[in-house]
């Protein structure tokens, strides 16, 4: 009831939370900006190629948040990037690009995304634009077998050269954090429609704040900008 002594008990539970929270991510960004992150190397003739392939005119935007990315990654700071774009804006494009530049640097890749169906659709994007290169992409969802599953896991360790697509559900402690020996190489975690992870991505990096040299690059839906 509102107004009413629970009411008003919840209130004061859901502001102590709050606070908590936005003294635990000041401590994280702060930790991530005293630390260096993994210095990528200039274009390839694969990256060139690559970006070649791409069958639609980029727009403006579009190739200034792919440029801005890419000095992001060629410097020695932690990236912490916000695309933001309304649907068909060339979003996945931008990710598209930094993705294969990072796994070019033996880096791993982590793609997670909301839904069992956007990842799927993902997944099919990522295979179709990477076709013609040796890189590996895996899909982490329920429309895999359980035994698929584990071995996609577990052979992160011995094969670390790859793109992952993956549902927030696998991003928590018992699946990315079991196998912590093979967290260093991951470069790259993107995170698709962010506005839907919430709380889950939040979990995850305050537990591993520099467990792994990770750079972050959103992409939400809504107006198109980069920061």
């Amino acid at each position: 009831k509102l107004g009413g002594q629970e009411w008003n008990k919840t209130k004061s539970r859901v502001r102590g939370a709050v606070k908590n929270i936005a003294k635990e991510l000041v401590e994280l960004y702060a930790v991530r900006q005293e630390k260096e992150g993994y210095v990528c190397g200039p274009d390839t003739v694969w990256q060139k190629e690559f970006e070649e392939m791409f069958p639609y005119e980029e727009t403006e935007d579009q190739l200034a948040a792919i440029e801005d990315t890419k000095k992001d990654m060629e410097s020695t700071k932690i990236m912490d990037r916000l695309v933001c774009g309304d649907v068909g804006y060339g979003k996945t494009e931008v990710a598209l690009r930094a993705a294969f530049k990072a796994v070019q640097e033996s880096r791993q890749v982590v793609y997670l995304v909301p839904t069992t169906i956007l990842a799927q659709q993902h997944y099919n994007t990522f295979v179709q634009r990477m076709k013609e290169f040796p890189v590996k992409v895996n899909l982490l969802c329920r429309f895999l077998d359980p035994c698929k599953l584990l071995f996609i896991i577990i052979n992160r360790e011995v094969d670390p050269s790859k793109i992952v697509i993956a549902c927030t559900g696998f991003c928590c402690q018992d699946i990315f954090c079991t196998h912590n020996d093979a967290l260093h190489v991951l470069h790259f975690l993107f995170t698709d429609k962010s506005g839907c992870l919430g709380i889950i991505k939040y979990d995850f990096f305050t537990h591993n704040p520099v467990s792994f040299s990770c750079v972050r690059f959103t992409i939400s839906v809504r107006y198109y900008t980069t920061s």
